[in-house]
């Protein structure tokens, strides 16, 4: 056996050490990860009550519809979780670590710990491990999870049910040439309120606009593409009796005279633009996949200005700007020798708030183009933060 402090000098002092030092890793690894929980659920919490009070009455129409109301709000605020671990996960890691070694020197834990031979890079290595594993859970979070809630992240209190009309965001189908506009929409039917299809481009008899009561999004089928379908229209007049129109050999406006699965008084609108960019325009892409935003910036309807494509390079640097920023906060628990939480707290803000003003600059610069290209905006932060946070760490290891 050893004395506490020493090193191990056989075969059968290490096995001690090393059960010595995993028992140590278990505990700090559940004080970082149940002050994690702490702060998430305060964060989450104070978003929950303070937005709920303000939209009581909503919240309890809600409620009484669904028969429950911890359903109601589970429904509505759970998605709305899922986007808070999104905006704050790197922060919370960073809080996480500084609290977890704040209260560890307050109690004199930290003490103990290096007087047992410990270097500040050892204590640390089972909580950095752990702000990597939530760095990871955030990435599955952001492509797997919360794209199926768009239509809901998207939703206003007034409108839990998705059954009110909302504004409809002007778009430009620039493969077909027409701009949509309308009434306005509603979520949960996917359609357009008293449509009005402004036409760009050369469609014989289909004149300048395409008015009628309701336009509905349809997937593409073996009957058709995908698109909107129409319905009493009365613009232009007798849409039966006109040929399905288009240009280059191509029909974008289909009619009951060619396809006879239409019923009297349709027309079918041939549009790669989805219904949720009528809902949410651009704000679709931050709630997409990775993947889904390939392909919003690679179709040829939609309009994808230079932020997109920051906003997709973005998707590829965020998780090692997390852990820059992670790293970036180990002088706050290794140097400094304030046990205040509050003195750490603000420190740890005012390191977020620097490392955000940077991110924000280049993010900027890079969607206006002009001083940096896209691409440059997006990884101009990690350019500045990885080698800073590379050299915090291996002051942290030698320490």
């Amino acid at each position: 056996m050893t004395l506490l402090g020493e090193r191990p000098n056989d075969a059968a002092d290490a096995r001690v050490w090393k059960t010595v030092m995993t028992r140590i890793d278990r505990y700090l690894l559940a004080t970082y990860l149940r002050t994690l929980l702490i702060c998430f659920c305060s964060l989450a919490g104070i978003f929950v009550v303070f937005h709920a009070f303000n939209n009581m009455e909503e919240v309890a129409a809600y409620a009484r519809a669904q028969g429950s109301f911890v359903d109601a709000l589970s429904r509505y605020y759970g998605p709305y979780l899922l986007a808070i671990f999104d905006a704050t996960n790197a922060i919370l890691a960073v809080f996480a670590l500084v609290f977890s070694v704040a209260v560890l020197k307050r109690n004199g834990e930290m003490t103990a710990l290096l007087a047992a031979g410990l270097s500040h890079g050892r204590i640390l290595r089972p909580m950095l491990f752990a702000a990597l594993i939530v760095i990871i859970l955030a990435v599955l979070n952001r492509e797997f999870l919360m794209p199926n809630w768009k239509d809901q992240l998207g939703t206003k209190a007034q409108d839990l049910g998705g059954q009110m009309q909302r504004t409809l965001k002007p778009c430009y189908d620039r493969m077909t040439g027409i701009q949509f506009h309308g009434r306005g929409v509603i979520i949960i039917r996917k359609e357009i309120v008293a449509p009005a299809l402004m036409i760009r481009s050369e469609m014989p008899g289909m004149g300048t606009q395409i008015v009628g009561e309701s336009a509905v999004w349809m997937p593409a089928s073996d009957e058709h593409p995908a698109g909107y379908l129409v319905s009493q229209v009365n613009q232009p007049a007798e849409i039966d009796a006109i040929p399905s129109a288009g240009f280059d050999g191509k029909q974008f406006v289909l009619t009951r005279s060619d396809h006879a699965w239409l019923e009297p008084g349709q027309c079918f609108v041939v549009s790669n633009i989805e219904f949720e960019h009528l809902v949410s325009g651009s704000q679709t892409d931050r709630l997409s996949s990775t993947l889904q935003l390939v392909r919003n910036i690679q179709n040829s309807s939609v309009y994808s200005g230079p932020d997109a494509e920051v906003l997709l390079h973005t998707r590829i640097v965020r998780p090692w700007l997390d852990i820059s920023l992670v790293l970036l906060g180990l002088p706050l628990v290794v140097t400094r020798g304030d046990k205040n939480l509050f003195v750490v707290a603000g420190w740890g803000l005012g390191l977020i708030a620097m490392f955000f003003f940077v991110k924000t600059l280049f993010s900027g610069l890079g969607s206006s183009e002009t001083l940096i290209s896209p691409a440059m905006g997006a990884w101009g932060p990690i350019i500045v933060f990885a080698p800073m946070g590379y050299s915090r760490w291996k002051a942290a290891g030698r320490t």
